[in-house]
């Protein structure tokens, strides 16, 4: 019997070593030549260019492959809403302890010969009124993220917007008026319910920040303040032409002439003037 239990244990762990021979044969070849990276899309993606408050199709535009067809990577989305989550929390939670509290600097009474329990405080973290034992300090919760993890935190949570078709583009973010109504209008050409994330270009008009003030569901902020933990948040992405060009600048990976990406909404309004 021991015999044959040794001989089962030298099959099982033959065995073993036979399933990750192939394993350690890819990572020795692997560190002996260096890893080949996938090479970059430079055929551009399609989307459609609309006015902004009647709803109209312009005609298309071709976005960076790089920014709006990313990998869609749950992972890197969990990370950096944990990054945004930890940097957002205040840390300025604060209780005062046994020597924080005012008074009880006078022992109670005698040590000895009153009968009843020693006591050497009446701010001791037992009594009533007294200070509190492990309590909350202030400190900070932010954690560190590569600048690169954050990043691409931005190309997936727009790719994946467009591969959804809820990133909707338009020629112009502004509206006529302040109202509510106005822009509320605006949306319902475009068939967008629910909550909304609206993204300007370098300067978003006033009147855009008036008109969402008080309207729960739609966020307002320029490409710059672009953020992952919005877009999760609100199902309809909506930018316009100078925000998506302004985000591939600042996240493009093609360098040269291949971010040249051309935009016909120009050429289908100078048909419409002639």
């Amino acid at each position: 019997k021991m015999l044959q239990r040794c001989g089962l244990r030298f099959v099982q762990r033959a065995h073993t070593l036979s399933c990750a021979l192939p394993t350690l044969a890819r990572r020795h070849m692997a560190l002996g030549r260096p890893i080949v990276k996938d090479p970059l899309p430079t055929t551009p993606l399609n989307t459609w260019v609309s006015s902004m408050p009647l709803g109209h199709r312009l005609g298309m535009m071709e976005l960076d492959p790089t920014v709006f067809g990313a990998d869609l990577r749950k992972d890197i989305l969990q990370r950096v809403v944990v990054y945004q989550r930890a940097m957002w929390r205040m840390g300025n939670a604060k209780v005062k302890g046994r020597s924080e509290v005012r008074g009880g600097g006078k022992k109670p009474w005698a040590q000895k010969g009153t009968g009843r329990a020693r006591a050497s405080s009446i701010r001791s973290p037992i009594w009533r009124g007294g200070g509190v034992v492990h309590g909350p300090v202030p400190r900070d919760w932010s954690i560190k993220l590569p600048k690169k993890v954050r990043r691409q935190g931005l190309r997936v949570g727009v790719s994946a917007k467009y591969a959804q078709g809820d990133l909707i583009v338009v020629d112009d973010v502004n509206v006529p008026t302040g109202q509510e109504s106005d822009l509320l209008e605006a949306l319902q050409a475009h068939g967008i319910e629910g909550k909304t994330f609206i993204i300007g270009g370098d300067d978003v008009p006033k009147t855009l920040y008036d008109a969402a003030r008080e309207l729960p569901h739609v966020k307002v902020t320029s490409h710059f303040s672009l953020n992952v933990y919005d877009m999760l948040d609100h199902p309809t992405l909506v930018m316009d032409v100078a925000a998506v060009r302004g985000l591939e600048k600042r996240l493009s990976k093609l360098e040269g002439d291949l971010r040249a990406f051309s935009i016909f909404v120009e050429k289908e309004e100078e048909s419409d003037m002639k």
